[in-house]
């Protein structure tokens, strides 16, 4: 006959084989799932050099779990040369765009003689007395010989207008030389 421990004090006891086997039917679903990770990692790493294999030059690591540590010091390192490079392109930028801005206005009048001579029959003659720049305002004093005032000086107040802001042309004097001819004062300026 059977043995039966009916009293409410009783304890229960657990043999060890089955102790063994649910320590290890719990460890099963985490022992899987940590598998499985890596797998997936491995997978999805593997995916990625083989798509970019230029970025992975430059990983050291060989284990796949710091690929993620490795990549994010790499993207540091990248956006800190974007960055650097980014600054120096608009140093760049700001230095060609001061030396373009400090030459236009000379540039614009000199296009302008060199058009007038070309296309009159007049006998003109151009010479500059003064060019005055100091960074952020530019002066100029030329003298124009001629029997009239060839210079176009709205055209060459909206050319100057392009990239400089109250520009103002205007003669400053004018005299008869020798019969018909005539010198014209001019003076330009703007700003910046």
């Amino acid at each position: 006959m059977e043995k039966l421990n009916l009293y409410s004090g009783k304890i229960k006891k657990i043999s060890i084989s089955t102790f063994a086997l649910l320590i290890i039917l719990s460890l099963i679903p985490s022992s899987s799932l940590y598998f499985f990770e890596r797998m997936w990692i491995n997978w999805k790493v593997s995916g990625i050099i083989a798509n970019y294999p230029e970025v992975f030059n430059t990983v050291t690591v060989t284990d796949t779990f710091l690929y993620p540590e490795e990549i994010e010091q790499q993207q540091k390192v990248y956006n800190k040369m974007i960055k650097n490079l980014e600054r120096n392109l608009y140093e760049i930028k700001n230095t060609i765009e001061k030396s373009v801005k400090s030459t236009f206005f000379i540039k614009v009048l000199f296009n302008t003689f060199y058009n007038l001579q070309q296309n009159k029959e007049d006998n003109v003659h151009y010479f500059i007395k003064e060019i005055n720049f100091d960074g952020k305002r530019f002066t100029i004093i030329f003298y124009e010989f001629s029997s009239k005032p060839f210079i176009n000086i709205e055209n060459l107040k909206n050319e100057l207008k392009k990239l400089y802001k109250d520009v103002d042309i205007k003669i400053i004097d004018s005299k008869r030389i020798y019969g018909a001819v005539k010198f014209y004062k001019y003076q330009v300026g703007g700003n910046l």
